[in-house]
């Protein structure tokens, strides 16, 4: 039942392309509630892909003895699907301190050896970064679709791309919808040039 709601796809034959895709996820919302230690994490190469896939793939047993896995489950099993990708974040942001001045060989040993975790305060960042992300941050491709979208769409917004052609990009889509409902919280710099605006 844990493999079925959060790791969907992620066991099968050919999983590479969900693992990227929820990787992916993850990091896009790194970057939107963290920029700076994402930012960090970016310039010294050290990916997801480097610490992030025991986590999701053994639901935090990896770095978790098992008293507190049962814990995390418990916490996992009533929330939504994507949990995981907070209570990952929530992992970085608790050791944000510790992580800013590490550089990529430095990293590798850190998350090699993670040092022991408040879990209820892990758990509690979770919580807050579930509750302030966009809903439409948290989709996967496949979800962020809409039914019967057309697929020539002119909208570029509602174009599927592969992950590998978005891996690239830092900065997280988020639907118009929720861009409408958040423009009072933030600042908005439209970066397009004179032609493109047009």
């Amino acid at each position: 039942a844990l493999i079925a709601r959060f790791l969907p796809q992620v066991f099968l034959q050919r999983n590479s392309v969900a693992l990227k895709e929820l990787l992916h996820l993850f990091h896009q919302i790194h970057f939107y509630h963290d920029p700076e230690l994402a930012l960090h994490l970016h310039e010294i190469d050290f990916t997801p892909e480097l610490y992030a896939i025991p986590w999701f793939l053994t639901l935090f047993s990896y770095v978790l003895p098992l008293d507190k896995v049962v814990y995390l489950w418990d916490y996992l099993l009533p929330g939504p699907d994507t949990l995981p990708i907070f209570v990952a974040l929530a992992i970085l942001q608790y050791f944000k301190p510790l992580l800013m001045p590490l550089d990529f060989n430095a990293s590798i040993f850190f998350f090699t050896n993670l040092p022991p975790l408040d879990l209820n305060q892990w758990v509690m960042i979770a919580q807050d970064f579930w509750r302030n992300t966009p809903e439409s941050l948290t989709m996967l491709p496949t979800e962020a679709q809409s039914p019967g979208m057309p697929v020539n769409s002119a909208k570029w917004w509602e174009q599927h791309r592969p992950v590998d052609d978005r891996r690239s990009e830092l900065s997280p889509e988020i639907s118009l919808g929720n861009f409408l409902a958040l423009r009072d919280t933030f600042v908005i710099l439209d970066a397009r040039s004179p032609k493109e605006y047009r």
